[in-house]
């Protein structure tokens, strides 16, 4: 699936400004899948079967935005060897510890982006990237679509949304 069409990235942002509780977002679960092989709920699932994964993920949630947390911390964290916890993730959702964080900071970044109004650098640093290059070379690379598009999409809607006006993809 390529992410990299104005279509997508409209439809995108505006069903995660507009996605109601308890519905399933389509373009959402197709950048999941993209970024996870699953949905992030179904990724959860799985983490939970095991108490150690369960306990790695839960910490990654909520240190994710720091740049120094990597598989050693959290392995130590879970009482594991960095060669056991990337093995143990790699076996139960099929990705390694570092393809699952990158992909969790793009995704809670890009939710970010739609939100509020946000310079990329400020983005990078604020989800634990070093660099604005690094993230929108990560970014570019998992979605197929650049963070500087993500931005004005999620701005154009923001001032439009002020207005009450439906925004479209005729708008780009």
């Amino acid at each position: 699936m390529k992410f990299a069409s104005r279509t997508f990235i409209c439809s995108y942002t505006c069903s995660i400004m507009k996605n109601e509780p308890g519905t399933v977002n389509p373009d959402l679960l197709a950048l999941e899948h993209k970024l996870f092989g699953s949905s992030l709920q179904l990724l959860r699932l799985k983490m939970e079967n095991d108490p150690r994964l369960s306990r790695a993920w839960n910490y990654c949630e909520l240190y994710y935005s720091q740049s120094c947390i990597d598989l050693g911390t959290v392995s130590r964290e879970c009482g594991m060897s960095k060669n056991s916890m990337n093995q143990l993730l790699k076996r139960i959702t099929g990705r390694t510890y570092g393809v699952l964080m990158r992909g969790y900071r793009v995704y809670r970044s890009i939710c970010d982006a739609t939100s509020r109004d946000c310079s990329i650098t400020e983005l990078a640093l604020t989800h634990g990237f070093d660099s604005s290059s690094n993230y929108s070379r990560v970014v570019r690379s998992l979605t197929g679509i650049a963070p500087r598009s993500l931005l004005r999409q999620g701005r154009d809607h923001g001032r439009q949304a002020k207005t009450h006006r439906r925004w479209t993809s005729k708008d780009l």
